[in-house]
């Protein structure tokens, strides 16, 4: 998976944005997050049409990028090694990566 990185002032984050959020610039490039580590975790039971349910969640730190998303693995805890990885279904309509233990 890829993050994005300010080449102005070096901040990255992992989701779509027009502007840098730390200086306003809009010279990006794609930087490799690879391995990540699993902050915290949480289980929403009452979720949007069209999103599982329960569906079982992570924050995981990728360096300085940090990002919440769905896990593959119910069985994570904070601590455990991660990767962002495939194309899953998050809800209907809508792809995207999930947190997959290493």
């Amino acid at each position: 998976m890829t993050a994005t990185q300010c080449g102005t002032c070096g901040e990255a984050w992992a989701y779509d944005r027009a502007r840098c959020p730390s200086c306003g610039g809009t010279d990006f490039a794609s930087v490799e997050v690879g391995e990540g580590v699993v902050v915290a975790t949480t289980v929403s039971r009452v979720t949007p049409p069209g999103v599982r349910e329960p569906n079982h969640l992570a924050i995981a730190r990728f360096g300085d990028v940090q990002v919440t998303a769905q896990v593959a693995d119910e069985e994570l805890t904070a601590g455990d090694a991660v990767v962002l990885a495939g194309d899953y279904e998050l809800r209907d309509g809508e792809r995207g990566p999930r947190l997959e233990g290493v």
